[in-house]
């Protein structure tokens, strides 16, 4: 079956059934064992000899720098970008190389952009103005479910750590819907700083920090560089233990 397959057959774009094939026509020395940058590129190869409909091969060369850019790490994604760079349409090329531009700047260590927000009463309120403190940096929406089943445990750490003054928890609302914000901030009545990012702030954080999905958490060091882009989730069983290391914490 899978010897049958038209590769330009724009109706199997969707279907698992086109990405085997083209896995099965990649080199031999791309295999499991290969470093997955080299298969990513071995894999962009293929779909470069083999695909002559346009669409099929931006649907799967996006399919692909979308995994390496938000999975890869820093060496990876180095190596990766430098070989894919000539195998890509200058569409996609452009679009990622912002993409990847965005998330070297977000790799451990370096300084976070400061970012702005307002909080219930409309007031503007800067990131870097809680800098000297480790920030705990939630950013969430109240139309995301995973966002929503995290807020309890937040707030569980919130409490854990509501006596320690090396650490900071504040959390930014990406929601397009600044009513719906207010709202559910009413109901829950959360005992540490909300706020709220309007569109233009919110295209701000989403990019400086390279936000794809919510809910995310951020760990600030007091000078205001990144500990972690991708903290663990409060609901994390893990959370208070590496937490507790990074404050010090017997």
């Amino acid at each position: 079956m899978i010897a049958q397959v038209d590769l330009n057959d724009t109706t199997l774009q969707n279907r698992p059934l086109i990405d085997y094939y083209v896995r099965g026509k990649m080199q031999a020395e791309a295999g499991k064992d290969t470093p997955v940058s080299n298969y990513a590129v071995a894999y962009l190869q293929t779909v470069n000899s083999h695909l002559k409909n346009e669409k099929l091969r931006q649907v799967l060369t996006d399919s692909i720098l979308n995994r390496m850019v938000n999975e890869s790490t820093e060496t990876q994604l180095d190596s990766f970008w430098t070989a894919a760079q000539p195998l890509v349409a200058p569409q996609l090329l452009k679009r990622y190389q912002e993409k990847v531009n965005t998330k070297k700047l977000m790799m451990n260590g370096i300084a976070c952009p400061d970012l702005t927000f307002s909080d219930l009463k409309g007031t503007l309120h800067h990131l870097k103005n809680f800098f000297g403190s480790y920030i705990l940096l939630e950013l969430w929406t109240t139309w995301s479910e995973q966002s929503m089943r995290e807020r309890p445990y937040m707030a569980q750490q919130v409490a854990r750590y509501q006596n320690q003054p090396r650490l900071k928890c504040i959390s930014i609302s990406l929601d397009e819907n600044r009513r719906a914000w207010e709202q559910q901030i009413a109901l829950e009545n959360p005992a540490w700083p909300q706020f709220y990012a309007d569109k233009q702030q919110n295209d701000v954080i989403s990019d400086g920090l390279s936000v794809e999905d919510v809910p995310r958490f951020v760990l600030i060091q007091p000078d205001g560089t990144i500990y972690d882009a991708n903290m663990l989730r409060p609901s994390d069983p893990l959370f208070s233990r590496k937490l507790d290391h990074i404050l010090s914490i017997p």
